[in-house]
């Protein structure tokens, strides 16, 4: 066996009302302790990335190593928690620590949007993409309700009217593989390194990580990181990620743009 054990500080950092119902839920609280359980015994050198380790509870984990330059070793993360001590020895198995309590995932990536992203699952379900982010694995940078409300009128309206906008504006959305907010480089010293990622659009997406620690993809804040699902990864975001052919001008004309 493999245990993933939270750390005394992840145990403390438990919302009081999960903790609560926990506390008069044994089934949940079994629920989440066999999560952290993986069958198979694994050292840290026997981890890879984009692996999958099937858990006691009947779920699956993902592992993943996030290197980064001027690193030795690459940071391991299990459903984005960060691993930060590794291969204690016990009796039959392995103890990795990790930095945050994990849960089992809700659902796939569409299901795991329906609660904080009504507007954005709208958007999804009018251009089509439905059953294509219900498989395969993603990142999905989900605009959160609120985000839709700093759209020109005009903007917001076309999005949602012209199929091909709105399938060109999910797209862009969405990364073609796992990326965790812990695999985000930190600022060092006077470097401040960033992420590129193309998006499923084939655009660029520079992710990056301010002096205080907050997480930006191009100019919108990653306002909620690793909401995990069982084909990927879902982070909140509180600005939507046009693409460049949707171009909001300046101004006085600010209630025009184009598409090119």
């Amino acid at each position: 066996l493999t245990f993933f054990a939270p750390s005394e500080k992840a145990i403390s950092e438990i919302p009081k009302d999960l903790m609560d119902e926990l506390v008069k839920d044994g089934k949940k609280l079994e629920e989440i302790l066999l999560h952290h359980i993986a069958v198979d015994k694994k050292g840290f050198c026997q981890l890879s990335n984009n692996q999958h380790l099937d858990t006691v509870g009947g779920e699956r984990l993902r592992i993943n190593l996030h290197k980064h330059f001027g690193h030795r070793h690459a940071l391991g993360t299990v459903q984005c928690a960060r691993v930060i001590e590794n291969d204690e020895n016990v009796c039959g198995g392995k103890v990795h620590t990790i930095d945050r309590v994990l849960t089992p995932p809700s659902g796939n990536v569409i299901e795991a949007l329906k609660k904080d992203h009504s507007q954005f699952s709208k958007l999804i379900e009018f251009a089509g993409l439905g059953n294509d982010m219900s498989e395969n694995l993603k990142t999905v940078l989900a605009p959160l309700d609120s985000a839709f409300d700093k759209l020109d009128d005009n903007i917001k309206s076309k999005i949602f009217e012209e199929k091909e906008v709105a399938e060109s504006v999910v797209r862009n959305h969405i990364v073609d593989d796992a990326l965790c907010c812990a695999g985000v480089p930190r600022v060092s010293g006077f470097f401040q390194q960033s992420l590129r990622k193309n998006t499923n659009l084939g655009e660029t997406l520079s992710i990056r990580r301010s002096n205080g620690g907050h997480i930006f993809a191009n100019q919108a804040a990653i306002v909620r990181c690793d909401l995990a699902a069982t084909n990927g990864i879902v982070h909140s975001v509180d600005t939507l990620l046009l693409p460049r052919g949707l171009v909001r001008t300046k101004g006085a004309n600010k209630n025009k743009f184009w598409m090119f």
